[in-house]
């Protein structure tokens, strides 16, 4: 006789990927296989546009910043390593509802996130957010020298043309 370590239920196949019936339909094992993402899980328009909306600006955001960075500030080798590290934190930071809150098996394993309420995912975003922030700030913190003056120095300029244009603006207007 076998050892069974708990009893199987009368007619039911405990390997059938199935309704409670036992039966096995296309709709009910394509819902399961899925991973659904935060803003499309449920399936709604609305929300499914806000996703793309926030997800697009988002990605956007990051880009640009890295292109501003690279092209207008002065790196030193560290300070490259600091830049990678730096933009993986703003990616956790702006991506974290996309890494959290969908629908991913990891997310049973994390301990605010697994209770799926909306108090403890909020208070866990909240939490994530402090941290990449802080990290983020003592990236920034550990730069070079060269790299706090280009960004001092590209500042300085971009105030500069800001008063500029502004200074221009006031004359067209008399």
């Amino acid at each position: 006789m076998s050892y069974k370590p708990y009893k199987v239920p009368k007619n039911n196949n405990i390997y059938s990927r199935g309704n409670r019936q036992g039966r096995n339909n296309r709709q009910n094992s394509l819902k399961d296989d899925r991973i659904k993402l935060f803003g499309f899980r449920s399936g709604v328009s609305y929300k499914m546009i806000l996703a793309i909306l926030y997800y697009g600006f988002m990605a956007f955001y990051i880009i640009t910043g890295i292109y501003g960075e690279i092209k207008y500030y002065t790196f030193e080798p560290m300070d490259v390593v600091l830049f990678v590290i730096k933009y993986i934190f703003f990616f956790i930071l702006f991506f974290s509802p996309a890494i959290f809150l969908s629908d991913f098996k990891y997310r049973d394993s994390i301990p605010l996130f697994k209770r799926r309420t909306a108090g403890a995912s909020i208070t866990g975003l909240i939490i994530i957010w402090m941290f990449c922030y802080l990290m983020v700030n003592i990236n920034i913190y550990c730069m070079s020298d060269t790299w706090k003056k280009s960004r001092d120095d590209y500042n300085r300029y971009l105030i500069e043309q800001r008063e500029k244009t502004t200074q221009s603006g006031d004359v067209n207007e008399k």
